[in-house]
């Protein structure tokens, strides 16, 4: 499990990977827990769908699991001479600058995308401070392209930012998504070989009806479940903070 918190305007403990919230311990005015089993809370509650990939499984069965159009991407990405690094949470406190074209590039992203969404770089130090999470980064020509985060303990990853240049000609696209799958059967296969078990996708949309980030994902081996995320007051300028968000979003 993994428990940190933060402060933005009040303290919030973020908690992941817990299969039971009474062993939370806590000094956080709301505690969100992600990716939650069961939905009882007098909370905010939202569900949500994701995929799951066992890296118990073989690593040729994985491999096989991939569609196969993917497959040859893959393939086709490592005879570019594709380079994938990874960085563990004291490797990015000593080295600001992956973290500085990070936040760059996802900023620039939202921007060209005409979404309003910023990096939160004081919570990523946080995790990165508590060594609970790692950035993959793949390059083309020793320049970043492609940029994942996943937030780990010694059982589970799972995938939290990610971001890469957006508006490019065609042949930049398609180069940088290339880039992308081969970064995700990169990780996949880094989390395995360190012994992690599950790997998750951090989310797609109802199953039933994907949108086109959920029919990539699903493209890759694994198991749709459904679990909660929670918002709970802990102290009363929390459960009074909770409250007021119930009623701005019309839960009340």
């Amino acid at each position: 499990m993994i428990n940190i918190t933060y402060r933005k305007k009040i303290r919030i403990t973020h908690v992941w990977f817990c299969d039971d919230k009474k062993y939370i311990k806590s000094n956080g005015d709301i505690i969100f827990l992600h990716g939650y089993g069961t939905k009882n809370s007098d909370g905010i509650v939202s569900s949500q769908y994701t995929l799951i990939t066992n890296l118990e499984t073989a690593e040729d069965e994985l491999w096989q699991g991939i569609n196969k159009n993917v497959r040859y991407e893959i393939r086709r990405a490592n005879k570019e001479g594709i380079i994938t690094k990874q960085f563990n949470g004291k490797e990015i406190l000593k080295n600001k600058d992956i973290i500085n074209k990070f936040e760059n590039i996802y900023n620039q992203m939202y921007l060209d995308k005409g979404i309003d969404s910023k990096f939160n770089r004081s919570l990523f130090y946080e995790y990165a401070k508590n060594n609970s999470i790692i950035v993959t980064v793949a390059y083309h020509d020793q320049t970043p392209l492609v940029f994942h985060s996943y937030i780990m303990d010694n059982e589970n990853a799972r995938f939290f930012y990610s971001t890469s240049p957006f508006r490019q000609d065609n042949e930049q696209r398609n180069l940088i998504a290339r880039m992308n799958k081969l970064l995700h059967w990169s990780d996949l296969l880094m989390f395995k070989s360190g012994g992690i078990l599950k790997y998750d996708w951090g989310g797609i949309n109802n199953p039933d009806s994907p949108n086109s980030i959920a029919q990539f994902k699903l493209k890759f081996p694994g198991k749709v479940v459904e679990y909660y995320n929670i918002q709970e007051g802990r102290t009363l300028l929390g459960r009074i903070a909770i409250k007021i968000l119930k009623y701005r979003n019309k839960l009340v």
